[in-house]
């Protein structure tokens, strides 16, 4: 059609060629043929275009409707199994729902067991601390009772260290000084010995592992501190000999007893008014006052008293404080003391000829 308008306007441009009439002419057989076009061709041709496109519709609405019915069974089908789904999964959530109730339950009763197994755990701790520090205490106070045992036996033991020291017995003197004492390492071995034979008489497993505790701690000391629990002895025969030379020299002591005794005669004879001035000088011419004063005095003996009871008295402090050191090396063996918190104790050695002097011019008052 587009093309047949071109042609006519081309005609009518062209002046040269044709007249006007047979261009008029032209033209209304071109009008003739569009119209004709119009109204008789282009319809048949757009009927035949519609009823292949109908067909065309018919077809696929023939195949939509097949598929419709695909669609809607599947759908239903799909339905179904929707429906199942749900039923399961409504299900599923009242299980979930049901877990997570058990759950909630289980993990407050696990709560629960943790708060006991803490307070458990707690209670464990302190019950153990307990067991420690009362066993700590039943060993500590075995200890102290075994010392104590030890200090009371020393108490109620009779050497005879009071007859040591006798004129009498001038030749014993070094051997019963040694019997005497009890030596730290002496010591140390009869609480051991003690030890043993408390621990064969232990009457339930915990006394016993008591028992063989404090030995374990007792023979890891001694091998610790062996060198320290060796002291060194006092020197029996420098005592021994110290006595003999006061006893030798003592006659100078027995002088100065007799002096006092001979000066306290007279002033009480004067005093009671027994004698006067001629008597006095004739008791001392006539050796009247020498004799009542050897007769009387008995100075020799009293003498012999002062040195013996000052050696006595001087050892028997010596004895203490050995005791003492074997009693802080027994602290130090079961432990209860350090190296550090150990005492330095010094043996005493025996009255000098100064000393004894001293301790005879005191009695007598004389300087």
């Amino acid at each position: 059609m587009l093309y047949f308008i071109k042609y006519v306007y081309r005609i009518l441009k062209n002046k040269d060629t044709y007249s006007i009439l047979g261009n008029i002419a032209t033209i209304i057989v071109a009008i003739t043929a569009i119209y004709g076009y119009i109204y008789t061709i282009k319809p048949t041709f757009e009927i035949k275009m519609l009823e292949k496109q109908v067909a065309i519709l018919n077809e696929k609405e023939q195949n939509i409707t097949i598929e419709n019915q695909k669609i809607s069974k599947e759908l239903l089908k799909k339905s179904n199994e929707l429906n199942t789904t749900n039923i399961r999964i409504a299900e599923l959530n009242k299980k979930e729902n049901d877990l997570k109730n058990t759950n909630n339950a289980l993990i407050k009763q696990m709560e629960e067991y943790e708060k006991n197994i803490q307070d458990l755990r707690s209670k464990e701790v302190v019950y153990k601390q307990n067991l420690i520090d009362l066993k700590k205490l039943y060993t500590n106070t075995t200890i102290e009772y075994i010392s104590y045992k030890s200090m009371l036996t020393d108490l109620f033991d009779d050497r005879n260290v009071s007859n040591i020291f006798k004129i009498k017995n001038i030749n014993n003197i070094d051997q019963d000084l040694k019997k005497s004492l009890i030596l730290p390492i002496d010591r140390i071995k009869q609480q051991l010995n003690k030890l043993y034979e408390y621990l064969g008489n232990a009457k339930s497993s915990s006394e016993k592992d008591i028992y063989e505790d404090i030995i374990k701690r007792y023979l890891s000391n001694m091998k610790k501190y062996q060198e320290i629990l060796f002291i060194q002895e006092p020197d029996y025969k420098l005592w021994k000999d110290s006595f003999l030379k006061a006893v030798e020299t003592k006659q100078k002591f027995v002088n100065i007893c007799k002096k006092d005794y001979e000066k306290e005669f007279i002033e009480i004879n004067i005093k009671n008014s027994n004698w006067n001035g001629n008597d006095l000088k004739y008791m001392r011419e006539s050796g009247e006052i020498t004799k009542a004063v050897e007769k009387h005095s008995d100075c020799e003996r009293n003498i012999n008293f002062h040195i013996e009871y000052l050696f006595f008295e001087k050892w028997l402090e010596n004895q203490n404080i050995i005791s003492d050191i074997g009693f802080d090396m027994l602290n130090l063996v079961y432990g209860k003391i350090d190296i550090k918190q150990l005492k330095s104790r010094e043996l005493l050695s025996p009255p000098s000829e100064a000393d004894i002097e001293k301790y005879i011019l005191d009695i007598y008052k004389i300087k």
